[in-house]
């Protein structure tokens, strides 16, 4: 006897996006993501590039908007932050002195 395995529910696309930004930052990331077969083997190559739990993460969440909602979907994400970079909260071009 086989056990059916039930699909995870979809996280909403926006939220995905939200949780993928940080992997933005990083062309290689996004290389990753693109190329990669499954979101587990994203965050798999992705821990080993970038060292880190929470860019893995990201990765992960880049490489599921591309599972979950398709290549275009992907790729217009990754070229609308490309074309307006995500603000941080300290702005390396103001000084903070006095």
């Amino acid at each position: 006897m086989t056990k059916k395995r039930k699909k995870a529910a979809k996280k909403p696309l926006e939220e995905l996006q939200e949780r993928a930004r940080l992997a933005l930052g990083s062309p290689a990331l996004v290389r990753i993501a693109s190329s990669a077969n499954s979101p587990n083997a994203a965050f798999e190559r992705a821990y080993l590039e970038a060292g880190g739990v929470n860019f893995a993460k990201a990765c992960q969440y880049l490489a599921a908007i591309k599972r979950d909602y398709g290549k275009a979907a992907f790729d217009e994400f990754v070229s609308s932050a490309v074309s307006q970079p995500p603000t941080s909260q300290s702005d390396p071009g103001k000084s903070k002195r006095r």
